[in-house]
């Protein structure tokens, strides 16, 4: 018999998406699967909508007495799961049919492998496909990630320290051994909980990525990062990214490197923040200052590095999301 997969839906004021959500994940042509929906004190129908699936033996809703926020609900989802392999299919997205099969054949052959994730369409409030979530990536994984291809911790270290190449976690099934070696998610973060998460599962454990879209990630102004002032995102982005660079750089060159990098997310928030730009640069470089001396010069270099980026995309006329990592 197939492993036991643990499907946590995270549940908060998405009611108009929740059935969606569920009936794309019982849709799924992997069978041995359990969904537990916990549902953080939604004001809103979503408690209705799930009380439709109480019929099925399946799924397991969790009707939470005050709202804990995302990182603490998703730690009670998995508290009440049984399953060796878990995915955070969040409430807002969908899947196509084959999407946990296919995570899961790579993931189970090798041990080695904590996370295999897929490529995601980006959909507006309707579903409609605005884009994806290669197109928009460094360079360096898109020319590695033209085929499905096993990354090694080591490598994906590095690329989380300049982005985020994971932006949605419904598009990942983790190991648990895993998940569980690194603490799971962290309730320090509201904003950048994900990214976090990630930085930590590469210092334990490869990775797999399958090009195949597979995921939908819906991107509205209720999504969990858009809830959160800009100032807060940049205040966790520069000190997650600072932190894992101390960990994964102990040489002078890479201090030095981890510096450029700083500089290059600076500028990226700078130019892409919504409302008064000249206020987000001051305390973003305030807050950059705090983990790099000198921040101006590597925050000008940042600016340079952006600028070829964005050149280089409307030359190959990529898709280019703003607000991406």
């Amino acid at each position: 018999m197939s492993e036991l997969v643990s499907v946590i839906i995270t549940s908060y004021n998405h009611g108009e998406y929740l059935k969606e959500r569920l009936d794309t994940i019982l849709g799924q042509t992997y069978k041995n699967i359990e969904i537990i929906v916990v549902d953080d004190c939604s004001i809103d129908n979503s408690l209705e909508v799930l009380k439709g699936y109480a019929g099925y033996s399946n799924v397991k809703v969790i009707a939470l007495k005050e709202n804990v926020g995302y990182a603490l609900a998703c730690h009670k989802g998995v508290g009440e799961s049984k399953g060796n392999f878990i995915i955070f299919a969040e409430s807002d997205d969908f899947s196509e049919p084959e999407q946990i099969e296919m995570l899961f054949d790579v993931i189970v052959k090798d041990e080695r492998i904590g996370v295999a994730w897929c490529r995601s369409n980006i959909v507006d409030e309707n579903g409609k496909v605005l884009g994806d979530d290669y197109s928009g990536r460094e360079k360096s994984f898109r020319l590695m990630c033209k085929e499905s291809t096993f990354i090694r911790k080591e490598y994906m270290q590095r690329l989380f320290l300049s982005s985020c190449v994971i932006p949605n976690m419904s598009a990942a099934l983790l190991r648990r051994s895993f998940f569980e070696q690194t603490g799971g998610l962290s309730p320090n973060y509201k904003a950048c909980a994900d990214w976090d998460f990630w930085n930590r599962m590469a210092m334990v454990c490869d990775f797999f990525y399958i090009t195949k879209t597979l995921n939908n990630f819906r991107t509205h102004g209720q999504t969990v990062r858009n809830t959160f002032e800009s100032n807060l995102q940049a205040q966790e982005i520069l000190k997650l990214t600072a932190d894992a660079s101390n960990t994964v750089y102990s040489t002078r060159k890479g201090r030095l490197k981890s510096c450029f990098n700083l500089g290059y997310i600076g500028a990226y928030m700078i130019i892409y923040s919504l409302g008064n730009r000249f206020k987000n640069a001051i305390f973003i470089y305030k807050e950059g200052s705090r983990y790099v001396g000198f921040f101006i010069f590597f925050l000008l270099f940042g600016f340079l590095k952006n600028f070829w980026k964005y050149i280089g995309m409307v030359f190959n006329r990529q898709v280019f999301l703003k607000g991406w990592f």
